[in-house]
């Protein structure tokens, strides 16, 4: 895929920035819940207002630590990998020089 260099500064800037963007408009969010509430529906507002909460937790806590265990176990993938790759290379290579077929 080609991607020209003017929408990469503008993806460059949205990843340099995720953080303070997504806590702004999760606090907007916040005051968009508090401006909205009547008074004969808290029960079902705050009930509401929890499940997305753990819905939140749910979707995005899950899918960050996948991503972060990914990172930092990634070595745990490569050396087994490289160690059985290497392995592999030098039972070939002394069977080929000390085998007796």
């Amino acid at each position: 895929a080609v991607v020209s260099t003017q929408s990469t500064g503008y993806l460059n800037k949205l990843a340099n920035y995720h953080r303070f963007i997504s806590y702004w408009l999760y606090l907007g969010g916040f005051i968009a819940f508090v401006l909205s509430l009547q008074k004969k529906k808290y029960m079902v507002q705050f009930t509401l207002f929890g499940w997305t909460h753990i819905v939140l937790l749910c979707c995005v806590v899950q899918s960050h630590l996948i991503i972060q265990n990914c990172f930092e176990g990634l070595y745990w993938l490569l050396y087994p990998a490289s160690m059985v790759i290497c392995n592999d290379i030098m039972a070939y290579f002394f069977g080929f020089f000390f085998g007796r077929t």
